[in-house]
């Protein structure tokens, strides 16, 4: 992946499961000429369409942006629920479908480093389309090795 982000990760490879899946709406404004994403996430594809579902909101400048800032809702159970925030860079990538991208995302939350692959269905010209991402956390290498220096430090005791 050749984004850059201020961590260094490992690529959880194609056989992980995702943390999140989110579905929805992109919408390009051109007289803003700001892009934004509307959907739900949930914690697997099945989520999707039931109530485990919560509302995502992400924009960024451009038609295809780069920077993106956005939210997405967290339910608790027996307390309001929580909008946290998120912040990633991305990348569309072209396909061999002139209207389909692949993206690749990196970013970070509260709840830490993650990663974004998924596709985007964006008709060249076109201003509103479809978006389908996967979020996977990460741990950055930097967590790993102070992890690993620890448990070195320990043993040694």
């Amino acid at each position: 992946m050749d984004i850059s982000v201020p961590f260094t990760f490992e690529d959880p490879g194609e056989s992980a499961l995702p943390n999140a899946v989110m579905k929805g709406q992109t919408i390009f404004d051109p007289y803003t000429n700001i892009s934004t994403f509307i959907g739900m996430w949930g914690f697997s594809s099945a989520d999707l369409g039931s109530k485990n579902c919560s509302p995502c909101e992400y924009a960024g400048k451009f038609r295809e942006p780069t920077n993106v800032k956005g939210t997405f809702t967290m339910k608790m159970e027996n307390q309001e629920d929580e909008r946290v925030k998120d912040t990633f860079k991305m990348a569309l990538k072209p396909t061999e479908t002139r209207w389909l991208h692949n993206i690749v995302a990196a970013g970070e939350n509260r709840f830490g480093p993650f990663i974004m692959k998924g596709v985007l269905n964006l008709e060249e010209g076109e201003n509103t389309g479809t978006f389908e991402l996967s979020k996977y956390y990460v741990a950055s290498k930097e967590t790993s090795n102070s992890v690993k220096r620890d448990k070195k430090r320990k043993n040694r005791s």
